[in-house]
């Protein structure tokens, strides 16, 4: 995707484009997982522990030009080479983009929830399945509002099935 594209996606209460053609290859939201920094949107999110704002100045020394973020776009005005989308949440951000992405796609997607098991079911069923279909899976237990969205992301042309581990924020009770 371009940052145009994402903008169009995100629609942000503010920004700042330098390169609206940036092509976007790699979505992060861990400063510390960067691959290629001039085709990576960076999301900086906060949470009770960390603020992910805090990281823009070493990622920007990566060479990182694109990021979403949350605070004031005034604090980064320094940073007058770089592409900044100003949003609400960076979260539902990422989840808009990925959403977008996935509309891409008509390939099904398997969901795979519960309390207990997920990750062992889903490397299972993808296995089975894996000799009659092209799949995918998402890595290790991505599963939470983050780690879906990224998954979605990495969605690639030519598969027939991708299978996700979803973890819900509370669990479903069901009546007897």
């Amino acid at each position: 995707m371009t940052l145009a594209q994402i903008k169009d996606v995100c629609l942000p209460l503010n920004h700042h484009i330098v390169d609206e053609n940036a092509e976007i290859e790699f979505l992060a939201f861990d400063s510390r997982n960067i691959l290629i920094p001039q085709k990576t949107l960076f999301f900086a999110i906060t949470t009770a522990k960390d603020d992910g704002h805090h990281y823009i100045q070493e990622l920007w020394k990566l060479g990182v030009r694109n990021f979403i973020i949350t605070q004031a776009l005034a604090e980064f005005s320094h940073f007058s080479d770089t592409n900044f989308l100003q949003v609400e949440n960076a979260i539902t951000a990422l989840q808009k983009i990925a959403a977008f992405h996935r509309k891409q796609f008509d390939y099904p997607v398997v969901g795979i929830t519960g309390s207990n098991g997920k990750t062992i079911v889903k490397e299972w069923l993808s296995q089975m399945l894996a000799p009659e279909f092209h799949v995918v899976r998402n890595p290790n237990s991505y599963n939470s509002q983050i780690g879906v969205p990224l998954s979605l992301c990495k969605m690639p042309n030519g598969i027939t099935l991708l299978f996700l581990r979803q973890e819900f924020p509370s669990p479903v009770k069901w009546k007897n």
